[in-house]
């Protein structure tokens, strides 16, 4: 299994996240509120969850629903977690996919 500091040097080497973020990325609840205010991560957060969990084999790319407050937010939520993804699978830590 991929462990979280591999996924999280192929996602973003330069900036790992913090305690606080590691505890959102790592959770295994099925779905969780993150509130905080501007600046502080929280997308970065979200998109560096989804990658950790789909590099895990927990989840597919297909089976997860990141919901934010504004259009602008969720359009740079789309692109973090395509960029976080083209990450892990560059650095060979996607799962294969199933048959």
């Amino acid at each position: 299994m991929t462990s979280y500091e591999a996924i999280m040097r192929a996602v973003n080497p330069a900036f790992p996240p913090t305690g606080e973020q590691r505890l959102v990325i790592e959770s295994d609840a099925p779905a969780i509120l993150v509130v905080a205010g501007a600046g502080s991560g929280k997308t970065a957060t979200m998109a560096n969850r989804i990658a950790y969990h789909v590099a895990r084999g927990v989840v597919r790319p297909d089976e997860v629903l990141g919901l934010t407050f504004t259009r602008k937010a969720a359009g740079e939520l789309a692109l973090r977690v395509e960029s976080s993804l083209a990450a892990v699978r560059r650095a060979g830590l996607m799962p294969a996919a199933p048959e």
